[in-house]
């Protein structure tokens, strides 16, 4: 996303807190912090309450620089 978003562009994305930390996401975006700045990272909440009740999604508003 940072090649294809201008800079002061956004990109967002749904994402399980499970998976962020675990299979490097979280990494990448250390890896990219000059590229890219998180702007908001909203608390776990289940996206699909009525088939995966149990399951936590995050949405996470990243700016291009």
């Amino acid at each position: 996303m940072v090649r294809i978003v201008k800079p002061g562009g956004y990109f967002v994305i749904t994402l399980r807190p499970d998976i962020y930390e675990t299979n490097g996401f979280k990494a990448k975006e250390a890896e990219l912090a000059g590229k890219m700045t998180l702007v908001k990272a909203t608390d776990p909440v289940a996206m699909l309450p009525k088939g995966e009740p149990d399951i936590r999604h995050q949405v996470r508003v990243y700016e291009i620089l």
